[in-house]
């Protein structure tokens, strides 16, 4: 289970992955519904994410056990590939995040 500060950090990282490639396809949009509905992550809580500091959110992801890092990692995938095509910017999002928060790929 996520905290609150960890749900924002994680939905942070996710509208990160969405806009690096200055698009918004359905099918991300979907995969963020989906990965909200299982994440336990709410409308307030992407909103306030939009506003979190970038430092924060990779000190606070760093901080998560492994079994957490799994999930931020697979939710990073999942939005990824959710509109068939994994752009180089979205792979360097992902690439910063694993590095600096200590996740294994």
């Amino acid at each position: 289970m996520l905290t609150d500060l960890e749900k924002k950090s994680v939905a942070a990282v996710l509208l990160e992955i969405i806009n690096a490639d200055r698009r918004v396809t359905i099918g991300e949009s979907e995969a963020m519904i989906d990965l909200q509905r299982n994440l336990g992550i709410t409308d307030s809580h992407i909103e306030e994410a939009k506003e979190m500091n970038p430092y924060v959110c990779l000190n606070t992801i760093s901080k998560m056990n492994i079994q957490n890092k799994a999930i931020v990692a697979v939710a990073m995938h999942k939005m990824i590939n959710a509109d068939g095509v994994a752009s180089q910017e979205e792979i360097n999002v992902f690439n910063l995040v694993c590095f600096h928060c200590g996740i294994n790929i």
